[in-house]
């Protein structure tokens, strides 16, 4: 029997992973760790680098002959252990048909569909993390109806007292949660200019400093306003199968993953995978090391 012949992988694994990008909302909003080089196994821990933060000293002989000796301040980083427990992935038999499609065929009817199911399982993931965390006390609040600014004015100022930055604040919220904010007469739209299609489909719009998500992975009477920072998903491109030519990893977005066309031999034929290492993790503060003050919950009726 004649052996199939795939076109280049590359195109295919950039059609994958581009569709799986397009398909995800939540990974924009947090940090993101990634590697398509990558070969250790399932379970393997990565760290990722948290910057430093320093206080000036005050000079108290300034209008003297500055007989006084400086401080010195030490730049003491630390990293976040990330463990890649997760492994989303999706496989298609493939028929001769699928085998002989052209790439942007074969990437609509076959790799979109696995990339969506992949994204789903990531979004989840982060979703996870941040419905999982343990929030400072006073952090989760009531998202009220009849005033959805005042609460997220109120989410802003507990991240402004724990000195969380002022940019890349997001709101994430559930379907009741986004329907109480866009009901509020006050709500403005926000500029969509330069984000990726699916991402200004789920921007609903720009409040106290915040870009508001809508996102079916939250609960439906939920919120959630934090900072960038405030968690992070870390994937990595698994090795493809030994031997196989038909195998390529990419990144898009921020995400790594691989796509393979291999030899099923316990059913005696070939399958399309799109597999990828995850893993997420909530950043707790060295000044309150096991709850969340870069982010805060907020619950419809809470």
């Amino acid at each position: 029997m004649a052996a199939n012949t795939f076109a280049n992988p590359t195109p295919y694994a950039r059609a994958a992973i581009g569709a799986l990008s397009r398909e995800i909302v939540l990974p924009r909003t947090v940090t993101r760790d990634y590697d398509v080089d990558f070969s250790a196994p399932m379970g393997t821990t990565v760290n990722v680098r948290v910057g430093a933060l320093l206080s000036a000293n005050e000079n108290a002989d300034v209008n003297s002959e500055h007989t006084n000796a400086i401080s010195r301040s030490a730049i003491t980083e630390r990293s976040i252990a990330v463990v890649l427990d997760k492994l989303p992935y999706s496989a298609v038999p493939l028929t001769t048909e699928n085998q002989t499609l052209q790439v942007e065929d074969f990437g609509a009817r076959v790799l979109r569909p696995q990339a969506q199911a992949v994204a789903e399982k990531i979004e989840g993931y982060i979703a996870a993390a941040i419905s999982g965390a343990t929030y400072e006390t006073g952090y989760e609040i009531d998202l009220s109806e009849a005033d959805p600014w005042g609460s997220i004015v109120d989410a802003g100022r507990l991240l402004n007292e724990a000195n969380v930055p002022r940019g890349d604040r997001f709101i994430v919220c559930g379907p009741e949660a986004e329907a109480a904010i866009l009901k509020d007469p006050d709500f403005k739209a926000a500029d969509q200019t330069g984000t990726s299609e699916a991402f200004r489909e789920a921007i609903i719009g720009r409040r106290a400093g915040f870009t508001v998500i809508g996102s079916n992975a939250i609960e439906t009477d939920e919120a959630y306003a934090y900072h960038k920072s405030a968690f992070i998903l870390a994937t990595r491109a698994p090795v493809g199968p030994m031997g196989s030519v038909n195998t390529s990893s990419a990144e898009y977005g921020g995400i790594a993953a691989t796509w393979a066309a291999q030899w099923n031999e316990a059913l005696l034929q070939n399958e399309s995978v799109v597999w990828s290492l995850a893993g997420t993790k909530a950043v707790y503060d060295a000044n309150s090391a096991t709850e969340m003050v870069r982010a805060v919950k907020l619950t419809i009726g809470s």
